[in-house]
């Protein structure tokens, strides 16, 4: 099966925060294709490495020194790459989380990704906006501001990303409190650029 890296940039359109709309560029890698070849990632960047997620046969860039945690419930996958310890701490400040969420029976998985960043958009104090689609895999995304009692003002980074051949939902969130966000971006864009998917998954 191939394995699909994606390569996401985002360029701001217009720069109204009032009207925000961001679009977002796409780039395809494919590699390790040929049946029964092992699957070799590229390199990852400096102060980076790849965690494989054999599950869902992805991978994520995790910062050197971050930490990782898996959990199921219900069907669906949670991973966790953060700068705090969940395990020890409870849970975290700093970090990229993604659920993976079974294909859905009803509903379209591209409309359900399109109606839930939509959501977070309305609920929450609207930064950017934007849209993707490489292949199969379509995605809906949104940057918002948002307030939690022990943590304060919040930077959400979403995206969600439908597969339209399975209809399978892959939810990526990148977090961190608005105070930290500069510098935590700077490792989180990474993160949230360079997605290791099969979209016959």
């Amino acid at each position: 099966m191939p394995i699909l890296l994606f390569a996401l940039w985002w360029r701001k359109l217009l720069k109204n925060r009032k009207s925000p709309k961001w679009t977002a560029l796409v780039l395809l890698f494919l590699f390790g294709a040929a049946s029964g070849a092992a699957q070799e990632l590229p390199p990852a960047p400096k102060g980076f490495s790849w965690i494989k997620l054999p599950e869902i046969k992805g991978a994520l860039l995790s910062p050197n020194g971050w930490h990782f945690l898996k959990e199921e419930k219900q069907g669906t996958l949670a991973y966790f790459i953060t700068e705090q310890d969940i395990r020890k701490e409870g849970r975290f400040q700093t970090g990229l989380s993604l659920n993976v969420l079974p294909p859905r029976k009803s509903t379209p998985a591209k409309e359900y990704a399109a109606a839930y960043i939509s959501k977070v958009a309305k609920e929450n104090e609207l930064l950017q906006i934007w849209d993707t689609q490489a292949g199969a895999l379509v995605g809906y995304g949104c940057r918002v501001r948002t307030k939690d009692k022990t943590r304060g003002p919040l930077i959400l980074h979403t995206l969600m990303l439908a597969n339209t051949r399975t209809n399978r939902l892959y939810l990526f969130v990148f977090e961190s409190p608005e105070k930290n966000w500069t510098a935590a971006w700077k490792l989180g864009e990474q993160m949230m650029t360079m997605l290791v998917l099969d979209d016959e998954v």
